[in-house]
């Protein structure tokens, strides 16, 4: 993955970096950052990342900048406030489709932060040849499915009892979608309304 690094100034004038993380360095503040998640956020993941120390550094050592994908924002101090993964298939029928998944630390939701994880994920969706973008979310995870919403994701089908949330009891499972280019649009008014500012460079982190 290209060693770029994206400044981002939120809505309450706070910047943030938005970058790639090292699996040699940065798996601990990863750990500390959905360890700090509230309970009823953390019931969302897939796993407890927080505790699976394990499954954590392998997430890590899977990017790779062509079918796994991940960006963290990280305040000025080195807090990492938000998290984003996109993959997809290496083969196959659906090597044009995406998964993506958005987490964000309290108090930072409405801020613009996950407006800027997911601008740069469709950057690299589109250099990557990525046509559609799909995710998979609780459907009390309400916060996430109003930003999806906003964006023109749309309900494929629910599975139910498909997912063992964090707290061991089973969940229906909300498929939602939409092609890149209606999500580029949606993602790019919304971050015009919001006045967030972005600046690019390559290297340093």
């Amino acid at each position: 993955m290209e060693n770029k690094v994206v400044t981002c100034k939120l809505t309450d004038g706070r910047e943030i970096l938005i970058r790639s993380p090292k699996a040699d360095r940065d798996l601990d503040k990863l750990l500390a950052f959905f360890s700090a998640l509230p309970a009823e956020v953390k019931n969302h993941l897939r796993y407890d990342v927080g505790k699976d120390r394990d499954a954590g550094a392998c997430r890590l050592q899977q990017i790779d900048g062509r079918d796994h994908w991940r960006l963290v924002a990280e305040l000025q101090d080195g807090t990492f406030v938000g998290d984003g993964t996109m993959d997809r298939e290496p083969f196959g029928w659906t090597r044009h489709i995406a998964n993506l998944r958005i987490v964000v630390g309290a108090g930072f939701d409405a801020l613009g932060v996950r407006e800027a994880i997911c601008e740069e994920l469709m950057r690299l969706a589109q250099a990557a040849g990525i046509e559609r973008i799909e995710t998979e979310v609780l459907p009390e995870h309400e916060s996430y499915i109003r930003f999806l919403s906003q964006l023109g994701f749309e309900r494929e089908m629910v599975r139910k009892n498909r997912a063992k949330g964090v707290d061991g009891k089973l969940h229906d499972l909300v498929i939602l979608s939409n092609d890149l280019e209606s999500v580029w649009k949606r993602l790019e008014d919304n971050i015009t309304d919001m006045d967030l500012s972005f600046a690019r460079w390559y290297g340093g982190h």
